[in-house]
């Protein structure tokens, strides 16, 4: 009650109006506007999955091609290989000191594969293809080779077979036998390194080389072999290269989805192609770890051969995770499946933070990566004005890769196809989602529109509820202003007297005097006599006594 009557105190006197017209029409707008929105935002979030897909294999082969470079170490020098001797039973070699050391021109071409990581022409690759080591590598495991055939080709039938029962045991041995004979032996050896340049149309070796950058090797493990960590940073004096990022290779797993580019051997169709860089894709099939558990080693089912060692192993979204180093060495090929074998990207990063040389990012990439998004949305003006913002080194001919996707983005504008607005865009969106998305849609609308009704149905409700209680606090406020005005004229309530209240007088239906005269001044002031009636039984008077006072007639 005192809640109540404390509202009614607080509660204004103005009487509540109806909502007017140019309310209604702002309250409608408000509605609409909701409904809208819940429409757009609703079609953003269920809009055709092929407008944020992920890029397809031309794109990314489009968006890596370009900082794929094909590398080229001349070796030129002599070899001096000591004589030696085998032991089929052992498979140890004896070095004969007595006999003089066979001399071996050198004269060698060793092709690969790098990555641009560096818009300032750092280039990562493979220490094996930049490392004079590779050549020594092959000389001397070559004259054990020669030596061992040579010696097995004498043997008779059943000895052979005791010889060849294990063939990783000579796989091992080789090994070390070619350590043994590369400390006895001698080399003079001198290497150049050359990366072509993408944009040369040359078709021979020695034109390719004429023109080719001059590289200056930065990091080259000549211990690769025995460390397994065969990376390779070499510089070329060149600037606004298309460099890609490298990714996280902690993030790969076995079964994750990966794609190649390099100059793999098996692909030279002809001389004519000499730097179109191969694509290919596989998965990750193993994830393993190198020999001194140092770091893992990426097996990957994707199809590579001799040449492609050095190229980029990338994710779906063309970041670098690893670098292709070796394949399943030839001799064990007939015993299975052929894989390849990268070094993870993280192994690189190391590299490259301890000689202080940053992966950058260049204005191809960036943009490219950019204009492929708005492309792939129908954005093609936005899509345009990335794509003539990715231009590079002219050296690396960027133009053939780019010049098929702005013919692409100005067909769709041709035929009306681009998104190049707000409205166009909300169209597109409508265009593209699916029943769900409508579903889901039309009964977000429905709860808005329920939502509104009920807090409409509120909203008037309380209105009334105001328009009666501020009806009674106006009634409230007349009334008590009706009894101060009673006071000020001198009528004070009557209090019921014992020796007035005769039987008598009640049963002849004679009101009380005092009462009459009460009666008579409140309702000169303009009391009603329901509040006459409520005070007086206050007072202590009874139902008949007031009956009698309120009906009575002089």
């Amino acid at each position: 009650m005192a809640v109540v009557v404390y509202i009614i105190d607080t509660m204004d006197n103005k009487e509540t109006k109806p909502l007017s017209n140019r309310k209604k029409i702002v309250y409608i707008s408000l509605l609409g506007l909701a409904l809208i929105a819940s429409a757009v935002f609703g079609l953003r979030q269920y809009q055709n999955p092929n407008n944020n897909t992920d890029l397809t294999q031309e794109e990314l082969a489009t968006l890596v091609k370009p900082s794929v470079v094909r590398i080229i170490q001349h070796v030129s020098g002599e070899i001096f290989i000591p004589a030696f001797s085998i032991d089929l039973a052992s498979l140890k070699i004896t070095i004969e000191p007595n006999k003089p050391a066979v001399k071996q021109k050198i004269d060698e071409y060793l092709t690969g594969g790098g990555v641009v990581i560096n818009t300032d022409g750092y280039i990562l690759t493979n220490s094996h293809v930049i490392s004079t080591q590779t050549i020594k590598y092959l000389y001397f495991e070559e004259a054990i080779k020669a030596v061992l055939e040579e010696k097995i080709k004498n043997l008779p039938q059943e000895d052979l077979a005791g010889v060849l029962k294990n063939e990783q045991r000579i796989l091992d041995l080789l090994e070390q036998n070619r350590e043994v004979l590369e400390q006895q032996g001698n080399s003079k050896l001198s290497g150049s390194v050359f990366v072509l340049k993408p944009s040369s149309t040359s078709e021979s070796l020695e034109s390719l080389l004429n023109e080719a950058y001059q590289a200056e090797i930065i990091s080259a493990n000549d211990n690769f072999l025995q460390d397994e960590i065969d990376v390779g940073i070499i510089k070329i004096k060149a600037s606004g290269l298309p460099s890609l990022p490298l990714g996280d290779s902690k993030n790969i797993s076995s079964g994750s989805k990966i794609f190649v580019a390099g100059f793999p051997a098996t692909a030279e169709f002809n001389s004519r192609n000499p730097l179109e860089p191969s694509f290919t894709q596989g998965v990750i099939s193993a994830v393993k770890y190198s020999q001194s558990k140092d770091f893992s080693i990426l097996q990957t089912d994707a199809k590579i051969s001799q040449g492609s060692s050095g190229g980029p192993l990338f994710n779906t979204k063309g970041e670098v995770v690893g670098i292709i180093t070796f394949q399943t060495d030839q001799s064990i090929v007939n015993q299975g499946d052929n894989f390849a074998f990268a070094i993870p990207s993280q192994v690189a990063k190391n590299i490259l933070s301890g000689k202080n040389i940053a992966n950058t990012q260049g204005n191809y990439y960036v943009h490219l990566a950019s204009g492929l998004e708005f492309m792939n949305g129908l954005h093609c003006q936005k899509a345009l004005a990335e794509f003539s913002l990715s231009q590079t080194n002219s050296d690396f001919a960027t133009e053939k890769y780019l010049n098929p996707l702005k013919d692409k983005c100005n067909q769709q504008i041709t035929d009306g196809n681009s998104v190049d607005g707000n409205f166009q865009e909300f169209l597109s969106q409508i265009k593209n989602v699916n029943g769900f998305a409508w579903f889901v849609v039309v009964g977000r609308m429905v709860l808005i529109v329920a939502g509104v009704c009920i807090l409409w149905l509120t909203f008037n409700r309380f209105k009334d509820d105001e328009y009666v209680l501020t009806n009674l606090s106006k009634s409230f406020h007349e009334q008590q202003l009706l009894f101060e005005a009673l006071e000020k004229k001198g009528i004070i309530l009557p209090e019921p007297e014992q020796e007035l209240h005769s039987e008598k007088r009640l049963n002849l239906s004679i009101p009380h005097p005092h009462i009459i005269d009460y009666v008579k001044e409140a309702r000169e002031v303009g009391l009603k006599d329901s509040d006459i009636s409520a005070e007086l039984l206050k007072a202590g008077w009874s139902h008949e006594e007031i009956s009698h006072a309120l009906n009575y007639k002089e």
